[in-house]
């Protein structure tokens, strides 16, 4: 019979095991499904606006890349379009206070 330290113990050293089993987080994104989008975005004005684009489209599930341009008034998304619709693309944005041009 064995002792509730030793039970405690093997089944901490099985749970360690199985971790990479039990990844949390979303999938990994399929690049060979990902699609390129490019949007009209009005209200940049800066590098700075640029930026902070970019950098909440990269928090959106699905999304591989993005770069926003002020110039041009656009942005350039790479997404797995399952996983990240236009629209959340674009919500995502709006978001932020910018206009989305559709």
């Amino acid at each position: 019979m064995r002792s509730p330290l030793a039970r405690a113990l093997v089944a901490a050293i099985t749970l360690a095991a199985a971790a990479p089993l039990l990844a949390c987080g979303p999938a990994p994104i399929d690049a060979a499904a990902a699609v390129t989008t490019q949007l009209h975005v009005e209200g940049m004005v800066c590098g700075s606006c640029e930026e902070a684009i970019a950098a909440e489209l990269a928090k959106v599930d699905g999304v591989l890349s993005a770069r926003a341009d002020h110039k041009a008034a656009s942005v350039e998304v790479r997404h797995d379009p399952e996983r990240a619709s236009v629209d959340a693309i674009a919500a995502a944005i709006e978001k932020l206070g910018y206009t989305v041009v559709r």
